[in-house]
Formats: structure tokens, C-alpha cells, sequence
């Protein structure tokens, strides 16, 4: 399905971060160093952070791909139990034991 649209979202928020932090680093550190540094250090967490949630998403959305991807062919297999045909699913669910 590729990306999910709210992990594009969150990884663009993040980079916008790091370049954010660096230039209020630059600008503030003209006069004091000091003065910019927890700028600097901030939008490097927090770019970080915002990456690190886009590339969860990311593969959260791959699993979710993947095992729709198994159901589909898990629904179109026919599987023969006892000389009556059925779906790989309906031969599973007929295994389970009963809660």
C-alpha cells in the first residue's frame, strides 16, 4: 500500500525540527553561545523524536499490509479435509478448540 500519509507527515515535522533548531542556533549563538545551545539540543530531540514516531508507523503500517496480504491468499487456498473442500480458514476455525 507504500506509506501511510501520517507517517510522511511526522517524518517532514521532524526534519523541519533539526533544520529549525540548527538556524535559531546560528542566529542566537552570533551573540552568546550559550543562548542557542538548548535550541540546538532541542530540535535535535525533537526532530528525532518526530522521525523515530514516522518510521513506528511506518512499519506498524507494513505489518498491517503483510497480514492482509496472508488473509487474502489464506482466503483463496482450498484445502480438502474428510473429501469435503474448504477455505484454509474455514479448516482452522474448525480446529480450534471451543472457548
Amino acid at each position: 500500500m507504500g506509506k501511510n500519509i501520517i507517517s510522511k507527515i511526522l517524518f517532514s515535522v521532524g526534519i523541519i525540527e533539526f533544520v529549525c533548531g540548527i538556524f535559531i542556533f546560528l542566529v542566537l549563538s552570533d551573540d552568546n553561545f550559550l543562548i542557542g545551545l538548548p535550541f540546538l539540543i532541542m530540535g535535535i530531540i525533537f526532530g528525532i523524536i518526530f522521525v523515530g514516531f514516522s518510521e513506528i508507523i511506518n512499519l506498524l503500517q507494513d505489518n498491517v499490509d503483510n497480514q492482509n496480504e496472508m488473509l487474502r491468499m489464506m482466503k483463496d487456498k482450498k484445502t480438502t479435509v474428510n473429501d469435503k473442500t474448504k477455505s484454509m480458514i474455514q479448516d482452522i476455525e474448525s480446529n480450534l478448540p471451543e472457548m
